[in-house]
């Protein structure tokens, strides 16, 4: 337990009008929505133990009321509506829209609690309405094996910064065989992608979002949830919380998170076969992905001392030169397994262009990352 007096000394009282506020946020699309007055956060990598997963409302509650927040409504997907959350219920991290009465609280609520340490993993906790990106210069698309399933985006970011001595930005598993890294520095990326035997490293897509889901991709699911449950829309903390915040106190939780759950990755599972074709895979993504030759693997000799960050002598690139009507032509036949969203985005990049510099194409085409990876 922790005394009131050892937390936020900047909590404010709430009012009643804070309790009842009209104010409709201006970035929710639909007026008319019953939380548009309501301000949203997106919450990730939350650990809810297995005898209290019927009653993680209760525990996120808890968690902001920690920090002097009052949180109100705290919208989950269900398995039927999110195939992921199978995933999550192996592992009891989670992700939410939690709510707030206050554009502050929502505020606050990310400057106090983005990447603090919840059971061990750090949280994220970004705009529940806007997304947020990833910064593609320091940022990886790694491919995890099967033989992880209860591993989740703290398990890596303890290999990575362990291992290849590196800091990790964030973090996020928008599904279960795939894990998305943005490293504090561009260094640290080129380190790890450098190094890295046992995750294949691939481009992260331009535009891509830290959440997994924003409000408005979910808004028929939180309606039909009002309209099933009707006391969806009274959702509050307990009295004693709620008795505490509205007097500007801090109240006294059991902050058990305070321990550490998080599982270290087990590669004992693998074969060394296997780790050999992992290998070979991370060598050949770090090359067409990012033109980047990998320090494993393969002997260095004498004559390639050179920096490995782009492709040796030995492996000379095509130089070619396009302009806009040619990089359209080549977008429109890429195929980017059914992505259009990824074409779009592609697209958009090219179109504005006018003049572009030389983009090298390798014996494997690799276009996509050429115009995520250079400045026009």
């Amino acid at each position: 337990m922790e005394s009131s007096t050892q937390a936020f000394s900047q909590v404010r009282e709430y009012s009643a009008q804070d309790l009842h506020s009209t104010e409709v946020d201006p970035r929710c699309l639909d007026a008319s929505f019953p939380l548009a007055s309501l301000w949203p956060v997106y919450l990730s990598c939350f650990y809810v133990p297995g005898s209290y997963r019927d009653n993680h409302v209760g525990h996120v509650q808890e968690y902001f009321a920690s920090k002097g927040l009052l949180a109100t409504h705290v919208f989950g997907r269900s398995k039927e509506e999110d195939s992921y959350r199978e995933h999550q219920a192996k592992t009891g991290y989670y992700d939410f829209l939690v709510y707030f009465l206050r554009r502050q609280d929502a505020l606050d609520a990310i400057d106090r609690c983005h990447r603090d340490a919840y059971y061990g993993a750090p949280l994220n906790v970004y705009c529940g309405r806007d997304p947020v990106l990833f910064d593609i210069w320091k940022s990886a698309n790694f491919t995890i094996a099967n033989g992880f399933p209860k591993a989740v985006e703290r398990s890596f970011e303890n290999y990575f910064e362990e291992n290849f001595h590196v800091r990790v930005a964030c973090a996020c598993r928008h599904s279960p065989g795939n894990l998305l890294v943005e490293f504090q520095s561009q260094d640290d990326f080129y380190t790890v992608v450098e190094n890295c035997s046992l995750f294949p490293a691939s481009v992260v897509a331009p535009k891509q979002s830290k959440q997994r889901f924003l409000e408005h991709d979910v808004l028929e699911e939180i309606v039909e949830r009002i309209q099933l449950d009707p006391g969806f829309l009274n959702m509050r903390p307990s009295d004693y919380i709620m008795d505490h915040l509205l007097r500007g106190q801090i109240p006294v939780i059991n902050r058990n998170w305070r321990l550490n759950t998080v599982p270290v990755l087990d590669f004992s599972w693998m074969s060394p076969k296997l780790k050999k074709a992992i290998t070979q895979q991370c060598r050949r993504s770090a090359s067409f992905g990012f033109e980047i030759e990998c320090k494993f693997g393969k002997e260095e000799s004498p004559n390639n001392k050179n920096d490995n960050r782009r492709k040796s002598d030995d492996h000379p690139e095509e130089v070619i030169q396009l302009n806009e009507e040619e990089c359209v032509t080549e977008i429109s036949n890429m195929d980017f397994n059914g992505n259009e969203q990824q074409k779009n985005d592609s697209m958009e990049m090219v179109t504005p262009c006018r003049k572009m510099k030389e983009i090298q194409l390798g014996e494997n085409f690799r276009f996509m990352r050429k115009l995520s990876m250079r400045e026009f």
